[in-house]
């Protein structure tokens, strides 16, 4: 699968959507998809273009095996003013489809936001190249903004809701990060079956639990000190002036510091209000390097996470995910009822308290600055649960079904209705069966009389093994095959495919599962029109039924004559998934020619001699 990834932030940027979906990129990368990235030129410390960028339009290079294609965009200090944050997404966009669109042959895109104005482009970039896009909703924009009193204007409110609106309705699938997301976009008209909820995740490896006598504690001068930690984004959204308020409560208390790390629009207010207030008892630190995060962390005794009243139902901070890897407790300052809210309380991770009231933080502060056994609980209850839900494998695992899924619809829905086993196969198949016995007379009759021999040497009988499979439009058929396993081999396992050093598979049975020619009897079904040498596997009924319920358009592939090779069996890996089975077997359909069929018939040949058919890796 070629996945278009376009996104504003992504590595060696630091923002929380650059971290979540390069580590994305990266997962699916892994899992033996073609990655191209389309995002913008470093910019996010301080809002200005990173140094080794700037006076170029764009520039192309590698992270990993993945693509990566950056773009300009305008940048100004003046993060806050809404104007310059307009024009910084309006050239993003503007150049990022352009670049998208030259930038070679996908099958899907994946648009993460903020900003909005990502979903136009996907939509322009997906009419252009006939692909689907999905909008992977981050947060909930025009309404966070709207919330906040950036957005005020009601032509401006107007013009970004119909946006949504558009967005929306033109992504062929949306994923929300949560069941308040999902209801959000419910009450919109959103149809339930085009929204998935897929959370974000966090590196459980890299962000993890550490000693906390470390560097960090060491170099921001914290010996001794009770650490109350908040970093990320200091913005509108956060509401950090009431913890300066709350910090003011404790002023009294000396061994309690708070550390606000991180930079944003914010930042300089608050700096300045801090001073005002006299407040000896918080310390700002700049954004610190990604290595330096489990540090960070590791290094506080709480860690915040702040919203302001009305936005938690909107908005879902990622760095939750990070502080319950840290195996730190969580004090919310978020909306009673939010996801943020039930996720702490749910989890038993942290503390919650309603936001914008000092007085009621500073109380959870003091629970759990004098309550060290209580800390401990709720950290360990944190981390156990990121590790089970939220790590980016099995995050990543979710997208590669939807995307998978997605682009298997797409491939079915360009398939002609007319499409039928052609003519020329059952010629191609007589010819080849014809041929080879001719040709290999001697080998042929040498392998009859040897297979079975040394099959009943090892097990005894019987020597066949008759297995009854799915054929063309979904008639069944008795399937001819050498045995392999021990005679009974299903009574206790029942239907399920060999595993690695499987102790049903006999010795021989081993040699004739790695060169395929346990299937040589099916060239008696190929005979009989039963089969092809090349075309969909053939499927047992209740393994075609299973695969079905997991994937509806399973059935599809029965629109031709199974074989005893193709696409899925050669490229495919023994214990690939059914999705990716599925997709190999809809392009051959889509594909087949007599040509082809006689390329896979050489590669075939070629696997056997190899002995690499029950390979776990890739064959060719």
């Amino acid at each position: 699968m070629r996945i278009l990834l376009l996104t504003l932030y992504f590595a060696p940027d630091i923002a929380a959507n650059a971290v979540i979906m390069t580590e994305l990129a990266e997962e699916l990368s892994a899992m033996g998809h073609q990655m191209t990235v389309v995002t913008a030129f470093p910019h996010y410390t301080k809002n200005v273009i990173d140094r080794g960028y700037r006076w170029r339009l764009f520039q192309r290079d590698n992270h990993r095996a993945i693509k990566v294609i950056r773009t300009y965009l305008y940048t100004s200090p003046r993060k806050r003013n809404f104007l310059v944050r307009i024009l910084s997404y309006v050239s993003f966009n503007l150049l990022s489809t352009l670049v998208a669109l030259l930038s070679g042959k996908h099958d899907i895109i994946l648009a993460p936001s903020p900003p909005l104005t990502i979903g136009l482009s996907a939509y322009i970039i997906s009419r252009v190249k006939r692909i689907p896009y999905v909008y992977s909703v981050q947060d909930i924009y025009p309404d966070v903004a709207i919330k906040l009193g950036i957005l005020k204007n009601p032509f401006g409110k107007a013009l970004f809701q119909r946006l949504e609106r558009f967005v929306y309705t033109h992504a062929r699938h949306i994923t929300v990060l949560s069941e308040g997301f999902q209801t959000n976009l419910l009450r919109k008209g959103i149809p339930p079956q085009k929204l998935s909820v897929i959370p974000n995740f966090v590196d459980v490896d890299f962000v993890r639990p550490r000693h906390r006598n470390n560097t960090i504690l060491q170099r921001f001068g914290l010996d001794g000190r009770f650490v109350v930690l908040f970093a990320g984004n200091l913005g509108h959204s956060q509401g950090l002036e009431h913890v300066l308020m709350c910090a003011a409560l404790l002023r009294d208390r000396d061994h309690i510091v708070f550390i606000i790390v991180g930079n944003g629009s914010r930042k300089h207010q608050l700096e300045k209000q801090a001073l005002r207030m006299g407040l000896d008892n918080v310390r700002f630190f700049p954004f610190q390097r990604r290595q330096e995060v489990p540090d960070i962390y590791s290094a506080a005794d709480v860690a915040l996470v702040t919203l302001r009243k009305g936005i938690a139902f909107e908005s879902f901070p990622s760095k939750t995910y990070s502080i319950m890897a840290s195996a730190r407790p969580i004090l919310a300052a978020v909306d009673p009822g939010s996801d943020v809210w039930n996720l702490v309380e749910q989890t038993r991770c942290g503390l919650c308290v309603e936001p914008e009231n000092p007085q009621a933080l500073a109380e959870a502060v003091l629970i759990l600055y004098e309550d060290a056994t209580l800390r401990a609980t709720l950290a360990r209850n944190g981390r156990k649960h990121v590790v089970r839900f939220h790590n980016r494998q099995v995050v990543a695992g979710e997208y590669y079904e939807l995307l998978g899924s997605l682009t298997v619809r797409r491939c079915i829905d360009g398939m002609a209705t007319a499409v039928k086993d052609p003519p020329y196969k059952r010629f191609l198949d007589l010819s080849v069966l014809v041929a080879a016995h001719i040709l290999l007379f001697p080998i042929w009759v040498f392998l009859w009389i040897l297979i079975p021999l040394f099959i009943w040497l090892e097990d005894g009988t019987p020597i066949f093994y008759v297995q009854e499979r799915l054929g063309l439009e979904g008639k069944t058929f008795k399937a001819l095959k050498f045995r392999s396993m021990v005679q009974d081999a299903e009574r206790v396992t029942g239907a399920i495919l060999a595993e690695e050093n499987d102790p049903r598979v006999t010795r021989f049975g081993k040699i004739l599962r790695a060169t395929a020619l346990d299937e040589l009897p099916q060239v008696i079904n190929i005979l009989r029109g039963e089969m092809s040498f090349v075309g969909p596997r053939a499927e047992r009924p209740e393994l075609n039924q299973r695969f079905t319920n997991e994937l509806v358009d399973f059935r599809k592939r029965l629109v031709v004559r199974p074989g005893l090779t193709g696409i899925a069996q050669i490229y495919g890996k023994y214990d690939s998934p059914p999705i990716e089975k599925l997709q190999y077997d809809l392009a051959y359909i889509e594909k087949m020619n007599p040509w082809l069929d006689i390329k896979l018939l050489t590669l075939s040949l070629y696997v056997t001699l190899k002995g690499k058919w029950e390979s776990r890796e890739k064959k060719v």
